[in-house]
């Protein structure tokens, strides 16, 4: 076929079919493409569809995931969610992928609830969202001001996780809602902001540069090679042997290591807690000390590890930001890891586990990181809600929960590859998991075996009463054989293996795991009596890992061999030797066995209060090859107040650098108004029955012959031990507070001593108010309704020529409340009691009492400091004038009297007689009033102080409310019966 591209005609051509291929390629593609949607159970979505179009492509499993129907004008589609599980159908052309999830709730992941204004710009969060990749979550904010959202819609990933970031713009408050597009389930969380803060800055201790010597990395190594690292060299508690190295980077330092290999970094080295040794060459057998010096692994376990040898450190400080949020997760069958958003202060941070409001105890507590705690509480977890409180750590107590769930065996191991035999009879390890990869300590686990090498069937007696050992004997079976292992346990899925028949198995390498205290775990230091547990992690000449177990560690001294089992020596079953330099500080017959691993106690033998440590070094040799590795443990004397720092703003009577008492005041010490440190420096906090020997002392304090105390310097305060004063006051448990007495005016320091720090107060004693003068304003006489303005004047002992005078006790500054009462001056009977706020400013204060009453009236004044204040003298008080009329009937008609505002009875003057009446009853409805006329006018007989009396009027009860018009105006008034 021959085609002619060459021509204009046929170019024209081609370019039209191209252009009108390209039009249609843009246009919207409707009929063949596929579209994913995400449902929640019992969720639905609707699509519009042409009516003669069908639905079609479901399988009958299919219609067990998704309900399809179709409107009655057949014009829309409606898919419903019934079951977890994925869909595929066509509507007309068109093809949908239907995804249905059952998941029932958004969950935190990483959802900091604490945030700081403009310190965290930007604050990533995330939750758990739906189990299907496609899903979207929606994100608002109840307060854009406060927190700002910055994706308002995010995808909800493959790994069931919603991603987004927040921005706290200023101090407040708002709600953060996460919800799933397709369940409509939704997270709601309350995020406070706090307004911006600086950043606290905590010392770290840094090794210095230079190193005279390589930092110890194992036990006993031997010399074979040097090397200089690529990467940073890490060192544990329990570090495999390395030959000398010139780091290049900067390794990190948290055990004690013994340092004697030399070595020149070009950095500061820092010894971190567990050395990767690729990089370096395999040491092993006995070094040649001129050249690489052997070096013991001895790490430190208290909380400040002091270098002893090089490196040494120094210190730099490092910033320490507070933490704003936590995240919790169970990550064993007893153990809860906490996660903070920041690194924190680790030997600050307090926790807290409750499930509901029962707290649950934390039997240890160990910090991968900074940022990273594991609890390990003293049971296992269960199927509930468990809430972590931290404290310590940041401005506020930082929270999360945790959901766990009840632990539960998932898969079954066999964990070794040689099958020790000694004679006919062996055993291997095995083991049941736990969700969490954790050996379960049970038994029962069912074993067969076969012998391949000579194929037949062993005649195998297995004894499984060890947890994660299988203890047989055969019959058949010989050293160099493979067997076929089979294991079963309940419904877990069985488990074969081969292993291979070898000679007993003997110890041939060890190392130490991680330490972590398991007692009194708050306090950092090892004291008398807290328990710390150390892996002790033995392999076989086969590089087997041999289970340490509480029979292993042989318990009953005297028998066999006494030099097997002593409190500084114990010869475990395998051959391995544990030693201990100290038994007064860690003795081997006080060790107990679990799960492989044993938990020490630690003692200390010192004097109490002492700040100088005790150490033992454990010891553990494995006799067959040599290798032995160390680990030395301080234990310290319990902690008590040795130095005053200062003085407690919450104690009982919350002393300060000054304070003002009164004259004959007594004010009361006790251990709890000072703050402390410790024999080792830190802040402490007393004990409840803890009562330290504190030294109370007046500084004008002295004794005359007798050691008799006197008061001869008339100091303004005085010490007192209960009733007597005295020079000064130690206490005691016997002696637990002391009283220091304001004797006098005047200003004198009282010192309080303990140890090597001497606080002192100055004390301020302001003269007592003798008396309070009350004085009244100049007026003479007072109108119904106005005020008397009341003068009163503390005052106080003044000794003028060696005569007592009294002046104003300008020292006095205080609010008293104070009941006034006026009285009639006639017969004294009371009228009225004001109850009144009098503040004093310089000894004076005044206070306004209102006058009610139109005869003479006197006024009383209750105490004030402790003081009678004098009455004030008679006052004149006159009626005001006229405001309403007060009514009274009798049998003769009704009387209406002028009164003024308050009730008093005043004048006026009437120009009519002419009266018009009206009454209601308690009801208000009308009352017949007889006496009146048509439009409900009388004549009144009115006086010269303008009473008007309606006489004749009749029907009128002292029930009811009277309205008369007087001169055209209206007054109204609750009828009184006439006395």
């Amino acid at each position: 076929m021959y085609n002619n591209f060459s021509s204009k005609k046929t170019k024209k051509v081609i370019s039209a079919l191209l252009a009108s291929a390209l039009v249609v390629t843009a246009a919207p593609i409707t009929a063949d493409a596929a579209t994913t949607k995400v449902l929640g159970v019992n969720k639905t979505f609707s699509v519009s569809k042409k009516a003669s179009a069908k639905v079609s492509g479901l399988s009958k499993a299919e219609k067990k995931i998704v309900n399809v129907t179709i409107s009655k004008n057949k014009k829309k589609v409606t898919v419903k969610g019934k079951k977890a599980g994925s869909a595929t159908f066509k509507v007309g052309s068109k093809s949908y992928t239907v995804r249905v999830t059952k998941v029932t709730s958004i969950k935190k992941k990483t959802f900091a609830t604490t945030l700081t204004a403009k310190k965290n710009k930007n604050v990533s969060v995330t939750v758990n969202g739906t189990n299907v990749k496609y899903d979207k979550a929606t994100w608002t904010s109840s307060n854009k001001n406060v927190v700002k959202v910055a994706s308002a819609t995010t995808k909800i990933s493959s790994k069931k996780v919603a991603s987004n970031t927040l921005k706290p713009l200023k101090k407040g408050t708002a709600t953060i809602t996460v919800k799933s597009k397709a369940t409509g389930k939704s997270l709601k969380v309350k995020v406070t902001v706090k307004a911006a803060t600086t950043a606290t800055t905590a010392p770290t201790t840094t090794p210095s540069v230079t190193p005279a010597t390589t930092p110890a990395v194992s036990a006993t190594p031997d010399a074979t090679a040097s090397a200089t690292p690529a990467t940073t060299p890490a060192v544990s508690a329990t570090p495999d042997a390395t030959a000398s190295a010139t780091p290049a980077t900067t390794p990190a330092v948290s055990a004690t290591p013994e340092a004697s290999a030399s070595a020149t970094p070009a950095t500061t080295p820092a010894v971190s807690a567990t050395p990767d040794v690729s990089t370096s060459p395999a040491v092993s057998g006995a070094p040649d000390v001129s050249t690489n010096p052997a070096v013991s692994a001895t790490p430190d376990v208290s909380t400040n590890p002091a270098v002893s040898a090089s490196p040494e450190a120094s210190e730099t400080p490092a910033t320490v930001v507070s933490a704003t949020a936590i995240t919790g997760t169970a990550v064993g069958a007893s153990k809860l890891q906490v996660v903070f958003d920041q690194p924190v202060a680790t030997g600050s941070a307090v926790f807290t586990v409750k499930v509901g409001s029962i707290e649950k105890s934390v039997t240890s507590k160990s910090w991968t990181d900074e940022k990273t705690a594991v609890l390990t509480m003293n049971e296992k977890l269960t199927e509930n809600t468990y809430s972590i409180v931290v404290s310590g750590v940041a401005e506020d107590n930082l929270a999360t929960t945790v959901i766990a769930e009840d632990e539960k065996a998932t898969r079954l191991c066999i964990d070794d590859t040689k099958l020790a035999l000694t004679g006919f009879e062996g055993s291997f390890a095995a083991s049941v998991r736990n969700q969490y990869d954790e050996k379960m300590s049970v038994t029962g686990i069912i074993a067969t075996g076969y012998n391949m090498t000579q194929g037949v069937n062993d005649v195998i007696t297995v004894i499984n009463d060890t947890a994660n050992t299988i203890n047989f004997g055969g019959t058949k079976t010989a050293i160099g054989d493979t067997v076929r292992v089979t294991l079963t346990y309940g419904n877990l899925e069985v488990v074969t293996g081969t292993l291979e028949v070898v000679t007993g198995k003997t110890a041939a390498d060890v190392s130490f795991g991680t330490f972590e205290k398991t007692t009194n775990i708050d306090e950092a230091k090892l004291m008398n009596e807290d328990k710390f547990k150390l892996p002790i992690q033995i392999l076989d000449q086969y590089d087997q890992a041999i289970t340490l177990s509480d029979e292993s560690w042989v318990r009953e001294e005297g028998a066999e061999d006494a030099d097997n089992y002593t409190s500084t020596k114990v010869v475990l079953t395998n051959g391995t030797i544990i030693t201990s330099s100290d038994a007064s500080v860690v003795d081997l017959t006080k060790v107990e066995v679990k799960d492989g691993i044993p938990t020490f106690t630690a003692n200390y033998g010192g004097e109490a209060g002492s700040a100088t440590a005790k150490t033992a070094t454990i010891n553990v040799l494995t006799p067959s090859t040599g290798k032995s590795v160390s680990y030395t443990v301080n234990t310290y004397a319990a902690r008590v107040a040795t130095t005053l720092t200062g003085f407690n703003t919450k104690g009982a009577s919350q002393l300060k650098s000054e304070k003002t008492v009164t004259e004959n005041q007594t004010l009361t010490i006790t251990s709890a108004d000072f703050t402390y440190a410790d024999q080792y420096g830190d802040n402490y906090e007393l004990a409840t029955d803890e009562v330290p020997a504190i030294i109370i002392k007046d500084t004008l304090s002295d004794t005359t012959e007798g050691d008799a105390p006197t008061l001869a310097k008339n100091g303004a305060v005085h010490v007192k031990s209960s009733d007597a004063i005295t020079t000064s006051i130690t206490f005691t448990s016997d002696l637990t507070s002391a009283t220091i007495l304001a004797a006098k005016e005047g200003t004198e320091k009282v010192t309080f001593t303990l140890g090597s720090k001497t606080l002192t107060t100055t004390l301020n004693v302001n003269a007592a108010v003798t008396a309070v003068v009350a004085k009244k304003d100049s007026k003479t006489k007072y109108t119904a309704g106005d005020e008397v303005t009341i003068t009163l004047t503390a005052q106080k002992d003044t000794t003028v020529n060696g005569d007592t005078v009294k002046s104003t006790n300008t020292a006095y500054n205080a609010t008293d409340y104070i009941a006034f009462t006026t009285k009639k001056a006639k017969d004294g009977e009371p009228v009225k009691t004001y109850n009144k706020e009098v503040v004093f400013v310089n000894g004076v204060a005044t206070v306004s009492i209102p006058l009610t009453k139109t005869e003479e009236t006197t006024i009383t004044i209750g105490n004030i400091a402790e003081q009678t204040v004098n009455a004030l003298e008679d006052l004149t008080v006159v009626a005001g004038s006229f405001s309403k009329y007060a009514a009274t009937v009798s049998d003769g008609g009704v009387t209406l009297t002028p009164n003024d505002k308050n009730g008093n009875a005043t004048t006026t003057t009437v120009s009519s007689k002419l009266v018009n009446v009206s009454a209601v009853d308690k009801d208000g409805k009308t009352v017949e009033v007889e006496g009146l006329d048509e439009n409900k006018y009388v004549v009144a007989d009115v006086d010269a102080n303008g009473v008007v009396t309606l006489t004749g009027v009749t029907g009128i009860s002292a029930t009811n409310v009277i309205t008369v018009v007087i001169d055209g105006a209206s007054y109204t008034a609750t009828v009184e019966a006439a006395e």
